[in-house]
């Protein structure tokens, strides 16, 4: 059951973390350790000693976290950004929960941890499009009517002058 456990642990996709109440990272996958820009999950245990501090990009989405995970003692698909280890931010969804001993005390946070990066730049990408899309519809729009609002005004104008035209007038007038 042992290897089995630790064969998940260490082939899992998502990355997969526990941190103490100090901030500092207890346990990491490798999954988690690439993700963020490290070649193996004891260099980033090594060099990470505070996640929140470090690893989220804005403090008050830590915060944010924080105080939901305290609230309901579980989170799942928090949706954040999280630092690399060459300054790049990365797009994470995170799912969490405290974990208590048998007194109920605050022990440590466990959880996974998801890039999202990926999904995030397609929404960006499909609404960029459809803003785009709506610009485009406003500009037809908007030329249709004033084509419609010009074409009006000087369709009388252009049958006065021709009729005008038709008529002997001086040539000043004519001009």
């Amino acid at each position: 059951a042992e290897r089995r456990y630790r064969s998940l642990f260490a082939n899992a996709i998502e990355g997969i973390f526990r941190v103490a109440q100090t901030g500092r990272c207890i346990s990491a996958n490798p999954a988690l350790a690439q993700m963020l820009g490290y070649a193996t999950a004891e260099e980033f245990l090594a060099n990470v000693v505070d996640v929140g501090r470090e690893c989220f990009a804005d403090q008050d989405d830590m915060h944010r976290f924080l105080v939901e995970l305290n609230r309901l003692g579980r989170l799942n698909n928090f949706e954040t950004r999280w630092r690399c280890r060459d300054g790049r931010l990365i797009d994470v969804s995170i799912s969490a929960r405290r974990v208590r001993d048998a007194d109920g005390l605050f022990q440590y946070v466990e959880g996974s941890l998801t890039d999202i990066s990926e999904r995030k730049e397609k929404e960006q990408a499909e609404l960029a499009r459809r803003k785009a899309e709506g610009a485009n519809q406003a500009k037809s729009l908007f030329l249709a009517t004033m084509s419609h609002e010009i074409r009006t005004p000087l369709n009388g104008i252009l049958g006065m002058a021709q009729l005008m035209l038709r008529d002997n007038l001086p040539q000043a007038q004519h001009e």
